[in-house]
């Protein structure tokens, strides 16, 4: 005999919470591994986090949507463009598949592009000691949160060094202490202490 209604609907329901716990065991999962693995990124999202995942998914899109707009319209103005033309390069950038899988699985790509928007906008907008100081304090931070970004102030260090910027990239290692000082300091008050840190470079 076929199964009546309200028989498919326990097994919908079923599914569903199989499903929901599948999802959160996975989150937790996901947690134990940046934990271990990016101490300063997990250090970050703790604050915000409520173990919750579908309302922790939700507040994580919604900031990765903000910081994709703020980003490109950031990075529109350092260029010149005006604010019509950067809100609408910000539009269509949310309509691309690729910005679109990034905001399915959560990543971290659109929160890591925002901090560099910020870190060219500071070298744009301050030509001074405090600007330079600034973005390296900035990167210092970056390369912690995510070490993927390792070669971003590599890359811009020997920029400014083949263009006789010497000052400039004092500045910026200046800051880069500073802000990896102020990121461990951080992090050690979420933690506790420091023995995360030193179980992230022994992984």
């Amino acid at each position: 005999a076929a199964p009546n209604q309200e028989t498919l609907k326990q097994f919908a329901l079923g599914t569903a919470h199989e499903r929901a716990l599948e999802r959160q065991l996975d989150y937790n999962a996901n947690e134990a591994r940046v934990r271990g693995e990016f101490t300063a990124l997990y250090a970050l999202f703790r604050v915000f986090g409520t173990n919750d995942y579908e309302r922790d998914y939700l507040r994580f899109s919604l900031l990765g949507l903000v910081a994709s707009v703020a980003s490109v319209v950031a990075i529109g103005r350092l260029l010149g463009f005006s604010w019509v033309a950067a809100l609408v390069a910000a539009a269509i950038l949310l309509e691309i598949d690729p910005r679109r899988s990034e905001a399915r699985v959560a990543n971290v790509n659109q929160i890591e592009v925002a901090l560099l928007a910020a870190f060219l906008c500071l070298q744009g907008w301050r030509r001074d000691r405090v600007g330079d100081v600034a973005g390296g304090a900035l990167l210092g931070a970056l390369v912690l949160f995510k070490p993927n970004l390792a070669g971003v102030p590599v890359l811009v260090g020997l920029f400014w060094l083949a263009r006789g910027r010497r000052a400039k990239v004092l500045g910026l290692l200046a800051g880069m202490g500073l802000g990896a000082l102020v990121a461990r300091l951080t992090t050690a008050g979420v933690y506790g202490g420091l023995s995360p840190w030193a179980s992230w470079w022994s992984a």
